[in-house]
């Protein structure tokens, strides 16, 4: 190196020290800075989360986040069909096209040891509709061949 390149590189070495050594501690701030958010991150991150929050189920709440969770109003009415509603049934077929009727009696004695009044009319009546069984219709097919006797074509 000439005198006069060896004379500018030390003139400047000292403000490009001073350059440096002051973005290394912008860069060192800046790196404190974001540890310090990133220990704040893990800490929300853990307590936090719950499947209301976070795309987490439900199953994984703890038992204090389930007990925060809102519960359904309960409704006023019970499942089901509520009184009043017109039921759905199969319509009865008329008795004469029944095959078999039978009749089930309770027993003459109460408990009690009294004989017990049987009414005439049945207090309920159901149709069973049982399905026939299914059965296969088998056909065997027999196919015969003939000779001709005069050129033994089949």
């Amino acid at each position: 190196m000439n005198k006069l390149t060896e004379a500018l590189f030390n003139d400047q070495l000292p403000t490009e020290l001073a350059a440096s050594q002051q973005l290394n501690r912008q860069l060192l701030d800046l790196v404190a800075q974001l540890e310090q958010r990133v220990a704040e991150l893990e800490d929300n991150a853990g307590s936090g989360s719950s499947s209301r929050n976070s795309s987490k189920p439900p199953s994984q709440d703890s038992p204090e986040q389930r007990a925060k969770r809102e519960k359904k109003p309960k409704r006023p009415r019970k499942k089901g069909a509520q009184p009043g509603h017109k039921g759905h049934q199969r319509v009865r077929v008329d008795l004469s096209a029944t095959d078999e009727k039978i009749h089930y009696y309770p027993d003459t004695q109460c408990a009690c040891g009294a004989l017990c009044d049987l009414s005439q009319e049945p207090y309920q009546r159901h149709q069973v509709f049982d399905l026939p069984e299914v059965r296969s219709k088998i056909t065997e097919h027999c196919l015969y061949d003939a000779i001709c006797p005069r050129c033994q074509m089949r």
